[in-house]
C-alpha cells in the first residue's frame, strides 16, 4: 500500500469512494466520483501497482475476468463505453 495512493487509500478505508459496484478479495470497483462517461467505473487491484506490465500473470486473469464480467452487468441501461485505462497514484 501507498500512503499517497488515492486507489490505496479507498482500498484500506481511510478515504471513501464511491459508490462500490463489485468487491472480492483481490479487487474493488466504484462508480469514478467525477466521470468522463455516465457509468464510468474505476476498477481497482488491492495490491499497490503502478502499470499493468507489474501485474503478476494470475491478477492479471482475474482482473480481465471481473472487468468483462462487470461491463456487461453494468452496461445495462446506459450507454457505456469499451474503454480501459491503467493510472498510478
Amino acid at each position: 500500500m501507498s500512503e499517497s495512493c488515492i486507489f490505496c487509500n479507498w482500498v484500506n478505508g481511510k478515504q471513501k469512494a464511491a459508490q462500490t459496484v463489485y468487491e472480492d478479495e483481490s479487487i474493488l470497483v466504484v462508480l469514478c466520483d467525477s466521470p468522463v462517461a455516465k457509468g464510468h467505473t474505476l476498477v481497482i487491484l488491492k495490491t499497490h501497482k503502478c502499470d499493468l506490465a507489474s501485474v503478476e500473470i494470475k491478477d492479471a486473469a482475474h482482473l480481465g475476468e471481473v472487468v468483462a464480467r462487470n461491463f456487461e452487468r453494468h452496461k445495462t441501461g446506459i450507454e457505456a463505453r469499451k474503454c480501459i485505462r491503467c493510472s498510478c497514484g
